[in-house]
């Protein structure tokens, strides 16, 4: 299970929970997979997000369509956790950063300035499992 918040306005810097059209490969049960598209359950970054979607309102001023904020809680059976390496489709997602760095000419310790994001940092999430279960639900608090 995943704890949510609500969103309540577009530039929060937070994930959304949401599903999509795909596959599930369903790793708590043995060689099990869906030639059916079903709804998939997952989690987007913030950043990964297109900015008309992240701003998207449900009826003219109504909520924001994609509506709830991931919280990073979750609830997972330990046996599930265990089956996520050896499914893992290594989907890696890019975040930059703004990262010091030690200038080869010279050898000093440079600062980039506060706007600046020089470099990338590749991270694989939790929240990718999301898409290897059955059945994930969202807890608004």
């Amino acid at each position: 299970g995943v704890k949510l918040v609500e969103r309540l306005h577009h530039a929060e810097p937070v994930g959304v929970f949401c599903a999509r059209q795909g596959q599930l490969v369903d790793i708590t049960q043995p060689k099990s997979r869906t030639d059916e598209m079903v709804d998939v359950a997952m989690v987007v970054e913030h950043r990964e997000l297109p900015d008309d979607m992240r701003s998207r309102r449900q009826r003219g001023d109504g909520p924001l369509w994609l509506q709830f904020a991931n919280v990073g809680s979750y609830c997972f059976r330990t046996a599930l956790l265990e089956k996520i390496p050896a499914h893992n489709r290594r989907q890696w997602h890019a975040s930059w950063k703004r990262q010091p760095y030690v200038a080869l000419n010279d050898g000093r310790l440079v600062e980039p300035p506060e706007n600046v994001l020089n470099a990338v940092r590749l991270e694989i999430h939790l929240t990718d499992a999301f898409e290897m279960v059955p059945m994930c639900a969202g807890y608004c608090v």
